[in-house]
C-alpha cells in the first residue's frame, strides 16, 4: 500500500495544480522545475523569462534541472559582460537545482552531481569532450562559471556553489545514505577549489519548506524612522527628511541582507570602486563631518505614504531611483561595523516622492539619473515610445513589462505579459 500523503503534501499538490493553470504547462514535471526554482530564488526578483532561460533539464542535464550564476545579486547570462571596475568585495553564487516532482529524496541525484562536478568543474579540461553526455545549456553555464571565477580571482571573490535538491518529500527525514553522499559531494568539490574564499553546500527543500516559501509575501509597506518631523507641503504625500545612517541601513535590509526589490530595476547599476564611491567610503569611515553635508542623499518614489508619527513614515512599494551608490556604500559600511554604527549620530538626506501618474514617474527617474553614470539603455524604457507600446498592448489585454516584474507583481497572467527583451527578439526576427 502506498504511503499516505501528509497534509502539507496534499496542499502543495493543490497549489502546484492551481498555479499551473495560470502558466498552462503541458507537462506537470516541467512546470515543477520552473515553479520550484522561481520560488526558491524569489528574493532575487527574477522575471519568469529569466527563470525559464536558466532551465537546463530535458535530457543530458547531469542532475541539473536549472542553473543560476549570480554575481553581486545580478543574474549573469552567457552573453553578459563583466565590468572591469567590479567592486572589491565580490559575491559569486552558483546555484545548481534538481527539482523532482516526487515525494522522496533519492541518492541518484547526488551521484549525478558528483559526476557532473568532477567532469565540468575543472579548469584545465575541454568541456566539449562531454557533448554526448551533457546538453549544450549545461556545458555553457559551467563554462561561464569557470570563466567568471578566473576573471575575478584577483578581486578575491567569495564563491559558493549551492546544490539544491527540491522535491515534495520530507526534508527533515533524509535517508542516512543520501546525507552521507551529499557530504562526500561537498568534500569532493572543495578539493577541486582549495581556495579560502570558496564554499559549497547541499540543501534539501521538501514540501513544508517549498509551501512556506510559496506562501510568503513580498513586503510592500516599509517603515522609515526619522530624526525629526519631516518637511511636507500641505496636501501632498511628499516628504524631505533626515534619517540616521543606521536606521537607513535597517530600511534597506532584511536580516542584514540588502533588499534588492526596492532598487528600481531600470536604473540599478552599482558602479564599484569609482571615484565617487571611494569618496563616499572615505566620508563614512572618517566620521569627521555630518554625512548629509557631504552627500546629495537618496530619492525614493512610492505609490503612497503615511505619516505614522512625527518621526516615522510608512512608504508603500518604495523604489530607490537615485542614491544607489550611497545606499550600497552605507550597506557595506554598516554591515561591517554594526555594533559601532548603532551609536553613530550622523544622518542621510532622504526625499520621498509620490508621483501623480506614470508620465511624471518616468520624468523623475530620468531627471534623477542623468547626472550620474547610468547606461543609456537603462533609461530608455521611460521614453514616450515605450509608454505608447504599453498603452497599445493594454488595449488588447496584454501587458508590456517595461518595468521588470511590474505586472507580475500585479498578479497578471504570465502569458499576458510581454517583456522588452521578448519584443526586441520578435522585432529582430
Amino acid at each position: 500500500m502506498a504511503n499516505k500523503l501528509s497534509n502539507v503534501q496534499v496542499l502543495l499538490d493543490e497549489l502546484i495544480r492551481e498555479k499551473n493553470e495560470e502558466y498552462d504547462y503541458k507537462n506537470i514535471n516541467d512546470f515543477f522545475e520552473f515553479y520550484s526554482a522561481s520560488q526558491y530564488l524569489k528574493s532575487y526578483d527574477l522575471s519568469d523569462e529569466e527563470i525559464d532561460n536558466c532551465i537546463t533539464g530535458n535530457g543530458g542535464d547531469g542532475g541539473c534541472d536549472s542553473i543560476f550564476l549570480i554575481i553581486d545579486d545580478t543574474l549573469i547570462k552567457v552573453d553578459s559582460k563583466l565590468k572591469s571596475d567590479q567592486r572589491a568585495e565580490i559575491s559569486i553564487q552558483f546555484y545548481i537545482i534538481q527539482s523532482k516532482n516526487s515525494y522522496t529524496f533519492g541518492e541518484d541525484v547526488i551521484s549525478k552531481w558528483k559526476d557532473v562536478s568532477k567532469n565540468l568543474l575543472v579548469f584545465d579540461s575541454n568541456i566539449d569532450n562531454y557533448k554526448k553526455r551533457y546538453n549544450d545549456k549545461v556545458r555553457e553555464v559551467f563554462t561561464l562559471f569557470l570563466k567568471c571565477f578566473k576573471k575575478l580571482i584577483a578581486k578575491k571573490p567569495q564563491i559558493t556553489i549551492h546544490y539544491v535538491y527540491i522535491s515534495k518529500g520530507d526534508a527533515n527525514n533524509i535517508h542516512p545514505n543520501v546525507k552521507q553522499a551529499s557530504e562526500e559531494l561537498i568534500h569532493n568539490v572543495k578539493e577541486l577549489f582549495p581556495y579560502n574564499g570558496f564554499n559549497c553546500d547541499v540543501e534539501f527543500i521538501g514540501a513544508e519548506e517549498l509551501i512556506n516559501i510559496a506562501m510568503s509575501e513580498v513586503k510592500k509597506e516599509y517603515e522609515l524612522s526619522l530624526i525629526e518631523k519631516p518637511i511636507n507641503l500641505d496636501g501632498t504625500k511628499d516628504y524631505i527628511c533626515l534619517v540616521n545612517i543606521y536606521q537607513y541601513y535597517q530600511f534597506i535590509t532584511n536580516n542584514n541582507d540588502i533588499i534588492r526589490s526596492i532598487f528600481d530595476s531600470n536604473v540599478r547599476d552599482y558602479q564599484g570602486d569609482v571615484t565617487v564611491n571611494t569618496e563616499i567610503q572615505k566620508s563614512l569611515l572618517d566620521n569627521k563631518d555630518e554625512f548629509w553635508w557631504l552627500n546629495n542623499g537618496v530619492t525614493i518614489i512610492s505609490t503612497n505614504t503615511f505619516l505614522l508619527t512625527s518621526q516615522q513614515i510608512q512608504i508603500v512599494d518604495p523604489k530607490i531611483i537615485n542614491g544607489l551608490q550611497t545606499s550600497t556604500e552605507i550597506y557595506n559600511y554598516v554591515s561591517k561595523n554594526i555594533d559601532a554604527v548603532k551609536s553613530d549620530k550622523r544622518n542621510i538626506l532622504v526625499r520621498v516622492i509620490v508621483p501623480q501618474d506614470e508620465e511624471t514617474r518616468d520624468r523623475i527617474i530620468k531627471a534623477n539619473n542623468n547626472q550620474t553614470k547610468i547606461p543609456k539603455a537603462s533609461l530608455r524604457s521611460t521614453d514616450l515610445v515605450h509608454r505608447q507600446i504599453e498603452q497599445y498592448f493594454a488595449s488588447r489585454n496584454l501587458y508590456y513589462d517595461r518595468r521588470k516584474n511590474y505586472y507580475k507583481n500585479q498578479g497578471k497572467k504570465p502569458y499576458e505579459i510581454i517583456s522588452i527583451q521578448f519584443l526586441g527578439q520578435c522585432l529582430m526576427s
